[in-house]
């Protein structure tokens, strides 16, 4: 077991929302939500396990939220995530064999990390380093927990008001079906919903799953503040840790977004400095990047397309993308587990359609 300074969680945040291409939360509400923790919990020190360390019969379940909290004040937003993560987690532990072992995220992503942390501070349990996505995604059908057979069920969503409602589907591996349930019922509420959900074994974590995610943000998030401090591009240090190569570089020069269904669908275009345009196209995260002087694809999911503020060394997501900024979008490999199976390999076909990429999958 390793234990996690807050130091070693700003690298995780900062690693967390490069890798999460373009979702898993903005950094700005990441690194407020890490300030805020680190003045309650100064002399905590997050447990972080491998999947190798837990026991045969234990389970780790995730712990993440749908929706948005409409509160802006910080210490609201956590005060409410802590509430509706331990509900989550009273409830969902009374029904899963030898109770809750460990907290996993969701996927990566700024925000996305910091959640499971709050289940560790209340209930004294660690977290695992791993997810199921080894980036971001659009929707609950759209990761490898779906798409390597881990159950939903019992999925709990738990309310502000104190509702407890349960995803009971009568075939727990249907995730399109507790996808579009889980958007109307948060259609019901005024914010946000806390949500418990895919009980992951030792075995899952190790087969179906993607081990050592947390670390390498943390890697990650680490090199990009070091090629701050040393004022070079962030390839030369993070290119060290991971596959990475520079997909386009340029200024913003137009974008365009609507809020779909929960998802912000976005158009954005970048013009480098010799006038090539760039076209991205989003479903919160970049699904394509397209070269419009070529008319070639670049680059597509299910590998990760990262973007950032190259001025300020910042991490973007899709919401963070402005008109006028100097940024880099960059390629790097997924988890091959994304292209073991042909349901896998177009699991993101759906969000294609929405922000309307016609093209191929192209590979890092």
């Amino acid at each position: 077991m390793k234990y996690l300074s807050w130091k070693d969680v700003e690298y995780m945040v900062y690693g967390g929302a490069f890798l999460a291409g373009g979702g898993g939360g903005g950094m700005d509400a990441g690194l407020a939500m890490l300030a805020e923790l680190e003045k309650r919990y100064p002399d905590y020190k997050v447990p972080m396990i491998s999947p190798e360390e837990m026991k045969d019969d234990e389970y780790a379940a995730v712990f993440g939220g749908i929706g948005a909290p409409t509160a802006v004040d910080i210490k609201t937003v956590l005060d409410l995530f802590d509430k509706l993560l331990k509900h989550g987690y009273e409830v969902a532990a009374e029904e899963v064999p030898h109770g809750i072992a460990a907290a996993l995220p969701p996927e990566q992503g700024s925000l996305c990390c910091i959640l499971p942390i709050l289940v560790s501070i209340a209930q004294g349990i660690p977290v695992v380093d791993a997810d199921g996505c080894d980036r971001a995604c659009p929707g609950l059908e759209c990761c490898l927990y779906t798409l390597n057979g881990v159950p939903f069920y019992p999925g709990i969503l738990t309310s502000e008001r104190g509702h407890i409602i349960r995803i009971e589907p009568s075939d727990p591996l249907d995730a399109a079906i507790i996808e579009r349930t889980t958007r109307r019922i948060l259609d019901l509420y005024e914010n946000m919903l806390g949500m418990t959900c895919w009980y992951s074994s030792k075995e899952d974590i190790l087969t179906k799953l993607v081990p050592g995610t947390l670390s390498k943000a943390i890697a990650v998030g680490k090199a990009i503040l070091e090629a701050k401090e040393k004022g070079v591009d962030v390839s030369e240090t993070v290119g060290k840790l991971v596959p990475l190569k520079l997909l386009a570089e340029g200024v913003v020069t137009k974008k365009e977004s609507v809020i779909n269904e929960g998802h912000d669908i976005a158009t954005t275009i970048v013009t480098d400095a010799e006038g090539v345009e760039y076209r991205i196209l989003a479903a919160n995260e970049s699904m394509a990047l397209e070269n419009l002087t070529t008319g070639e694809t670049v680059m597509s999911c299910p590998d990760v397309i990262c973007s950032i503020d190259k001025d300020n060394y910042y991490p973007l997501s899709t919401a963070d993308v402005l008109e006028g900024m100097h940024v880099q979008y960059f390629g790097t490999p997924v988890d091959e587990k994304w292209f073991a199976t042909e349901t896998a390999r177009n699991s993101f076909a759906p969000h294609f359609k929405k922000c309307g990429y016609e093209g191929p999958m192209v590979r890092f």
